[in-house]
């Protein structure tokens, strides 16, 4: 019992370092990729813009001075996409700050993600912790009935 208790703690012990990294895996293997945590957000007082490890940024100002919750994700495509994170400050009220990335994923389809009442290529995960909205970035060799037909279909 207590080597399967020290085997399931090193596990999920690296999954949490994976998930900080939030590096493309092979789809083959099911590697989940997360959006960035609440911590490893840093604000670039220049531009007031938000960025994260893993090529994450924001696109507009911000005057929130620190991001206190994760509030969830979306993801906008049809077999592939791209996917967004969003996160509020205490100091800012309503405003979200969205970090996205330019790395192509693959659809969910896991339960968490539910498709969007406004828009049919756009599915939403709500969540408490990043973890909590697991995604696959797509890789080049991945099989797509149509790469090009998939990369045009894209919501722009």
């Amino acid at each position: 019992m207590a080597v399967r208790s020290i085997f399931i703690f090193v596990y999920l012990l690296m999954s949490l370092s994976y998930a900080d990294n939030a590096q493309p895996q092979s789809v083959n293997t099911q590697q989940f990729v997360y959006c960035p945590k609440v911590e490893s957000l840093v604000r670039d007082d220049v531009s007031g813009k938000w960025s994260a490890p893993g090529g994450w940024f924001s696109m507009k100002y911000s005057f929130a001075k620190q991001v206190n919750e994760y509030l969830g994700a979306s993801y906008r495509g049809n077999d592939i996409g791209r996917i967004a994170c969003y996160y509020i400050s205490n100091e800012t009220g309503d405003e979200r700050i969205t970090l996205k990335n330019t790395k192509l994923t693959q659809l969910p389809n896991l339960d968490v993600w539910k498709n969007s009442e406004q828009d049919k290529k756009i599915k939403v995960c709500n969540a408490d912790t990043n973890v909590g909205c697991p995604f696959i970035v797509f890789q080049e060799s991945q099989q797509v009935e149509s790469l090009e037909d998939a990369i045009l279909g894209m919501p722009k």
